[in-house]
């Protein structure tokens, strides 16, 4: 099977997947802006700012977070790293830490949070896709209140066109979320889109997101996420 139809494949479970779920959806639109700065081919910083609008409820979420990424050299596959002249550690595997402030607007019910964040992203490299594996853990502080919640996303991307500074990138994902409040898992997470490297610090991406939440919230999410990521 080709890389083509193997993406498409994908895309046809993402879009089976929200035909059958008949909940009611909140239309949201997502922006979101990346900064990043490598001090190292082994560490990086990176600043997020994303903004999150409820056109249903006429409401918006606010998330501001610092974090520190890690490259880690391959233990399991160390040829690989001797081989590959242009890998750096984090073509194989980051560890991330960081905190992030989150407040919404609803005027009925204003939360705010604060979330301490560590995650481990395996990457592999497979017939011309990357495959991504997220093991993210969030130590959640939500009004005063501890919750700790896991997420398991798996990622696939592949690079159809790559002419000098221009990259257009395909990918698709699924993102199981668990919360020790509810006790279980209780999101699924689809996401489609394209990623567009326009120079070397600058790459825009474009996704459809559908949310799934099995628990009792009566509602679905269909949003519209656009993120600028910047690299200096």
């Amino acid at each position: 099977m080709t890389t083509r139809l193997r993406l498409m494949s994908l895309v046809l479970v993402f879009v089976g997947s929200i035909a059958l779920h008949g909940q009611p959806v909140s239309r949201q639109f997502w922006f979101e802006a990346d900064v990043y700065h490598r001090l190292s081919n082994r560490i990086q910083l990176l600043g997020i700012l994303q903004s999150s609008q409820d056109r249903n409820l006429g409401t918006e979420d606010l998330f501001a977070g610092a974090f520190v990424d890690f490259g880690v050299q391959p233990i399991l596959r160390p040829h690989i790293a001797k081989t590959d002249f242009d890998a750096t550690p984090f073509d194989f595997l980051r560890f991330r830490t960081g905190i992030a402030y989150l407040a919404s607007t609803n005027a009925s019910d204003p939360t705010h949070e604060v979330r301490g964040i560590l995650d481990l992203t395996p990457r592999y490299r497979f017939d011309g896709l990357l495959f991504t594996f997220r093991n993210r853990t969030e130590y959640r502080l939500v009004q005063g209140n501890f919750d700790f919640r896991y997420r398991a996303r798996g990622w696939v991307e592949h690079t159809f066109y790559n002419v000098g500074e221009f990259i257009v990138t395909p990918f698709f994902a699924l993102e199981l979320f668990y919360s020790s409040t509810i006790g279980s898992f209780y999101r699924l997470s689809s996401q489609v889109g394209v990623s567009v490297g326009i120079f070397p610090w600058f790459a825009p991406d474009l996704r459809y997101v559908y949310q799934v939440d099995w628990n009792g919230s009566g509602r679905d999410v269909n949003a519209i996420n656009l993120t600028l990521a910047f690299y200096i």
